[in-house]
């Protein structure tokens, strides 16, 4: 119940956010058909300067987003049980699309908000493990806030001593070749979903 009162407190961040909620359908442009991704209507949102770091310690920034559409997902390798189903459906998502035209310019990041346990050589075992091409990022905790609250993802730590856990959004958050915020994937997800609402968002972009 407590995550799934964040999940919908999260949504509903990202909507207010958008000045109201509303759909791709309210563009221009003929709507795609959407199962579980709300589009911005008033087109990408840029996002603040940020500096994280990779899961090889090299500098992760807005630069690094250029060039990708990038599916972005918060959690935490200790995560006991959303962010492994979440990264497996994401390996679903990145094999489905990798025969497609947009396969060669689409990658998934997860970002840990826990980098205190979450050292980069842990979290490339982490994410490498669901898939040899995701990456993982991290960085001090107000690089993260910085990001986090221009996505409308929330975090926070439950718990005392290294013993913590961290409730967090499920959402997956969609950045553009630009690097910026395109869309926003609420849960629950699977492969399959993830991979339509994408290529329906990826061909009313083109």
């Amino acid at each position: 119940m407590r995550r799934v009162l964040i999940a919908a407190v999260a949504i509903m961040a990202f909507a207010l956010g958008l000045g109201g909620g509303y759909l791709w359908h309210h563009q221009a442009k003929p709507a795609p058909q959407l199962q579980r991704a709300t589009v911005l209507p008033d087109g990408p949102r840029q996002l603040p300067p940020f500096q994280l770091q990779d899961q090889d310690g090299r500098p992760f920034s807005h630069a690094q987003l250029k060039g990708h559409w990038t599916l972005l997902f918060f959690g935490y390798t200790h995560c006991p049980d959303i962010c492994p189903l979440t990264l497996a459906e994401a390996k679903g998502f990145s094999d489905r699309t990798a025969s497609t035209p947009y396969g060669g310019d689409t990658r998934v990041v997860f970002v840990s908000v826990d980098p205190k346990r979450d050292t980069p050589d842990r979290l490339k075992r982490y994410v490498k493990y669901f898939h040899p091409a995701f990456v993982g990022v991290t960085g001090a905790r107000e690089q993260l806030d910085l990001l986090t609250r221009a996505v409308g993802i929330f975090y926070a730590y439950r718990g005392e001593g290294d013993d913590y856990s961290v409730d967090h959004s499920s959402a997956i958050v969609l950045l553009d070749a630009n690097g910026d915020l395109r869309a926003l994937f609420s849960a629950p997800h699977t492969a399959d979903v993830l991979a339509g609402d994408y290529l329906a968002i990826r061909e009313a972009a083109s």
